[in-house]
Parts: C-alpha cells; sequence; structure tokens
C-alpha cells in the first residue's frame, strides 16, 4: 500500500563546523571601502539573509574583546538562501555573511574575499 500523501525525508551529514563568515567582492570594496570595524557596516550596503522559520533578517553577530556584539546593518538585499547571498555579493552588491561551506570556493580562488572575520 502506498502512502503517496507521507513526507519525504532528507537526511544531511554535516562535514564540519558551521562557521559564518562575512565577505565581500573584490570589486565592491574597491568602490567603497574595506570596513575595519562591525559598526562600519552600517555605512556599507549589506546583502542578507532571511532564514524562512525565523520570519525576519537576523541581526550579524560579531566578538570584539571577548565580548559578543551585535549588529543591525542596513538591508539591500534580502534573500531566504545563502547560495543567492553568495552570488549577490559576489556581483558587487554589498558585504554579506554566509557559511564558510557556502563560499569557500569563492574564497580560494579570489573572487570573494573574507572580512571582519578576526
Amino acid at each position: 500500500m502506498h502512502n503517496e500523501g507521507r513526507a519525504s525525508m532528507l537526511a544531511v551529514r554535516l562535514t564540519g563546523p558551521l562557521t559564518p563568515r562575512f565577505m565581500a567582492a573584490p570589486s565592491y570594496l574597491e568602490r567603497f571601502g574595506r570596513p575595519s570595524h562591525p559598526r562600519d557596516l552600517l555605512a556599507h550596503k549589506c546583502v542578507r539573509h532571511k532564514f524562512v522559520t525565523a520570519k525576519r533578517v537576523l541581526n550579524w553577530h560579531f566578538v570584539e574583546d571577548g565580548q559578543a556584539k551585535t549588529v543591525e546593518p542596513p538591508n539591500t538585499l534580502i534573500f531566504d538562501n545563502m547560495q543567492s547571498v553568495a552570488l549577490a555579493v559576489r556581483d558587487g552588491h554589498g558585504i554579506g555573511c554566509a557559511l564558510r561551506t557556502v563560499i569557500e570556493e569563492d574564497l580560494l580562488t579570489g573572487k570573494l574575499e573574507s572580512i571582519l572575520n578576526g
């Protein structure tokens, strides 16, 4: 007997730590400058990720002098998946944050630069 209404299950194997990384395209940094402090993000274009389940855009978190800091950067573009965030950032639309596993190849090839990551 088939149960066509039954939801399929998706298994995911994590291969490493889920480390968020802040990044920008070299072309964006040439035009607008490289932020040296998280508060500098307030003057930049930011491409942000919205978790569908959270129903809101999440703030960005940093550690400064051992203290957790939160920044709510401006929204230039908002996407509901990190791949789209990475593509928009790579195209020079602003600064973004995505998991390192999503942007690793672009970091290695120089299409993206890591910023504000300690």
